[in-house]
C-alpha cells in the first residue's frame, strides 16, 4: 500500500506512474504502477458505534490465542 500525497499535478485513474523507492538500507527499486480511482473512505461511523452488532457466537474461539490480543481496558466479554 503506498499513498501518494502532495503532488505537483492530478493523477488520473488508469495512467501509468514510473515510481522510485527508496528504502532505508540505501537501496532502490523502480517499478510502474496503474492508478486506481480512490473509492474508500465511504464507511459510516458513529462516535457510539462498539461491537454490539458482532455475532461473536460465530467465531471459532478455540484456534484464538487470546494471550496476543489487546483487549483494551473496557474488558470485553467475549
Amino acid at each position: 500500500h503506498i499513498m501518494l500525497v502532495n503532488l505537483g499535478e492530478p493523477i488520473t485513474p488508469g495512467q501509468d506512474l514510473k515510481l522510485t523507492l527508496h528504502f532505508s538500507d540505501g537501496s532502490e527499486s523502480v517499478t510502474t504502477v496503474p492508478a486506481r480511482a480512490f473509492e474508500g473512505a465511504q464507511e459510516e461511523y458513529h462516535a457510539d458505534d462498539d461491537d454490539e452488532g458482532m455475532d461473536h457466537g460465530d467465531m471459532n474461539h478455540g484456534d484464538m490465542n487470546h494471550g496476543d490480543m489487546d483487549h483494551g481496558s473496557e474488558g470485553n466479554d467475549h
